[in-house]
């Protein structure tokens, strides 16, 4: 099933990755014919709250009728490894091992990164002013 948006096909969604707790428990656990009937390849719960899901977050690989559950916490189609810190779930690519920052590291590390770029050109006036601007042509 090709999932379409106002008559233009799109890719259907391969991973899905839920959110529950103890209060949504009856609720979520979602029928993999569901996910199947979706296209999806793989489905993730997990429980920032830890309260019922032991192993975080506990993901699935559908292969035909059957659901496997993924020991490794790998996502073959994110190519990424999925792993809990406190009550976030943070994503690490597999070829790098780099974690893929959420929106308040990425600017924690722009502000560091603005930082340094400031001392270097600090650092780089007195050799501008002994030797003038180099970059001129």
């Amino acid at each position: 099933m090709t999932t379409t948006k106002v008559g233009k096909k799109v890719k259907p969604w391969l991973v899905f990755l839920k959110c529950v707790s103890r209060h949504s428990r009856a609720r979520s656990v979602i029928p993999k014919m569901l996910y199947a009937h979706l296209e999806g390849q793989e489905y993730w719960l997990f429980a920032p709250q830890g309260e019922w899901i032991v192993e975080k977050p506990q993901g699935y690989r559908l292969q035909g009728a059957d659901d496997v559950a993924i020991a490794d916490n790998i996502s073959e189609h994110l190519q990424l490894r999925l792993a809990v810190e406190e009550t976030l779930i943070s994503f690490y690519c597999l070829d790098t091992g780099e974690k893929l920052l959420i929106p308040e590291e990425l600017a924690t590390e722009l502000a560091a990164e603005r930082q340094r770029r400031t001392e270097l050109e600090a650092e780089l006036v007195p050799y501008c002013d002994l030797f003038g601007d180099l970059t001129a042509e």
